[in-house]
């Protein structure tokens, strides 16, 4: 039996006016936020470019402003989001709806009741289970809402074809992951619709469209994989330009070294903290002392299972592990090895 191929991939952004009282905390913390990227001589992009990338060149203080913007900007765009999503499930099709932070997510379920179900890292194993089986098989359950952290890899939701995103990764990876829980063997569907839900006039645009950049080139550059017989370093550099140059770039480098930089680059990585969750989510007690314990006695090889990442100006770093590397040590806790020492 041959496989059907897989529906394109339909993305759109959509635009959501926000709550005018929400958005008077929102300007306050904007405010301090841009004060504090001027004091660093920064740029709004320079600096969203860095997260996205995965090191941070503004501190952990800009950080923590934007990630406290980021939850305010969400929560002025809910009331909207509510509305849209309402309209959306009127035409009687099934919706998944990511989000990443605790509370929109409890309001969503709080806000569409018997026909919604939710996914977080706070849910037991069987609770997250039912859950899907009951979007899976209920024509009384329409809507599905997701942490991504906990939700956005291994679980199957191709009784909808239709996806939204509250909020978003800062990895372009881990948002298509995400996208994937509906677009995977067993759609149906002519194509899987992608929408992403951005609050009007906030960091919500530019944040969106540099993801997308990301994802874009990240496309472009994964095609080095298919090197064809007998291309040289030249051709290989030639034909990259010639698909980055759509995009206004433009590149010179050793392709050999480019392509395993890239291949590094586009796979998952976690901090520490978020390494600490992400195993939480999937049921593990791993710590993040412990992982650090590992990095020092070598259990945890730096560059192959963990990467020190330079904040600008050589002001410290943080310890990142590749996501396969968490995986394995969450594996060889449930078969009884390589148990964590308590902290």
């Amino acid at each position: 039996e041959v496989l059907k191929e897989l529906p394109p991939k339909v993305r759109e952004m959509i635009i959501l006016p926000c709550d005018p009282a929400s958005m008077e905390p929102y300007r306050q913390s904007e405010q301090e936020f841009f004060k504090y990227l001027a004091e660093q001589r920064m740029t709004i992009g320079q600096f969203l470019r860095s997260v996205i990338d995965g090191y941070n060149i503004g501190g952990a203080q800009l950080l923590s402003i934007l990630s406290r913007i980021r939850q305010q900007a969400v929560m002025a765009k809910l009331d909207a989001a509510f509305e849209w999503i309402d309209n959306f499930l009127e035409s009687g099709e099934k919706l998944i709806v990511f989000a990443h932070h605790r509370e929109p997510i409890h309001r969503l379920q709080e806000q569409f009741g018997s026909v919604a179900v939710s996914f977080t890292g706070e849910d037991k194993l069987e609770d997250r289970d039912a859950a899907v089986k009951a979007f899976q098989s209920s024509p009384d359950v329409k809507l599905i809402i997701i942490s991504i952290k906990a939700g956005g890899t291994g679980i199957t939701l191709t009784a909808a074809s239709n996806v939204a995103f509250l909020e978003t990764d800062w990895s372009p990876g881990n948002n298509e992951q995400a996208e994937d829980r509906a677009h995977r063997v067993g759609q149906e569907a002519e194509s899987v619709n992608i929408y992403y839900l951005v609050a009007e006039g906030t960091i919500d645009v530019p944040i969106y469209n540099l993801v997308r950049e990301k994802a874009q080139m990240l496309d472009k550059v994964h095609q080095l994989d298919k090197v064809q017989s007998g291309e040289t370093i030249t051709s290989i550099r030639d034909r990259l330009n010639a698909q980055l140059g759509a995009l206004g770039l433009k590149v010179d480098f050793d392709p050999g070294h480019l392509v395993e930089s890239v291949r590094l680059r586009a796979e998952p990585w976690l901090t520490m903290v978020e390494a600490e969750e992400y195993a939480r989510s999937k049921g593990s007690k791993i710590l993040r002392t412990n992982l650090n314990d590992e990095v020092r006695t070598g259990r945890l090889q730096e560059g192959v299972d963990v990467r020190w990442v330079e904040q600008h100006g050589g002001r410290g770093g943080i310890w990142q592990i590749r996501k396969e590397a968490i995986d394995r040590r969450i594996e060889e806790r449930k078969r009884g090895r390589g148990r964590p020492r308590n902290s």
